[in-house]
């Protein structure tokens, strides 16, 4: 692939910025879109709010993100290769977008085992949601049974460690690196963040193309790859 971003973190609007990347271009689409959650209700200051926990203050998504996006995401995939996180309440219109379109979609789930302690008038968030679309053809490497779980269990990553509110532990992103791409493939992030999905993608040999619209997030990000 001959692009500008090849490799690079682009800090921008990345329903402008995707529009720019060429067709068929991308092997795989792996990004966390920004959107709103509940953290429980109650008393405390931090309880009953609703927080925007992803990629920075976009306020024009007050009820999640503008789906419009997935257009760009299915154009410049050679072939449909995407994981999309999400909340619980988007699971069913995110998957039957895709339904619709004839693609076979399946759900996926960060289950926590150190979940912030938020849940006097809800269920705890001790996990995510990942929607996993895939065109026929795409890449879906066989590995040991136990890497091929639906659910995988993991920490979240430690406060002392944390680059960005929601940022994925490493080995949650290098799982689906594994599973749904190869070595030299282009791994797509319209929502970068801290640039954890970059950074797992150039220790395992893949090239990357990180999109995020905060400033101060992007210079992170671009610092943590120069690091690596």
């Amino acid at each position: 692939m001959k692009s500008d971003y090849l490799n690079k973190i682009i800090c921008g609007d990345a329903y402008k910025i995707i529009k720019k990347i060429p067709t068929k271009s991308i092997d795989c689409v792996m990004t966390d879109p920004p959107y709103l959650q509940h953290t429980g209700g109650g008393t405390s200051p931090k309880s009953g709010l609703y927080r925007n926990i992803h990629r920075g203050s976009l306020d024009h998504l007050s009820n999640g993100f503008d789906y419009s996006i997935f257009e760009e995401m299915i154009r410049v995939c050679k072939i449909v290769n995407l994981q999309i996180f999400c909340s619980n309440r988007q699971i069913s219109s995110i998957m039957g977008y895709f339904e619709d379109l004839g693609y076979s979609v399946t759900l996926m789930t960060f289950l926590k085992t150190n979940p912030i302690p938020l849940a006097a008038n809800t269920l705890l968030s001790d996990c995510e949601y990942i929607v996993y679309v895939r065109g026929k053809g795409a890449t879906f490497n066989k590995l040991h049974y136990k890497e091929m779980s639906k659910v995988t269990t993991l920490p979240i990553v430690s406060h002392s460690k944390r680059l960005h509110d929601c940022q994925k532990p490493e080995l949650l992103i290098e799982k689906y690196m594994k599973l749904f791409t190869n070595k030299k493939d282009v791994v797509l992030d319209c929502f970068l963040g801290s640039g954890t999905t970059a950074a797992v993608a150039k220790r395992m040999g893949r090239n990357y193309i990180g999109i995020e619209h905060d400033k101060e997030i992007c210079n992170i990000a671009q610092k943590r790859l120069a690091n690596l």
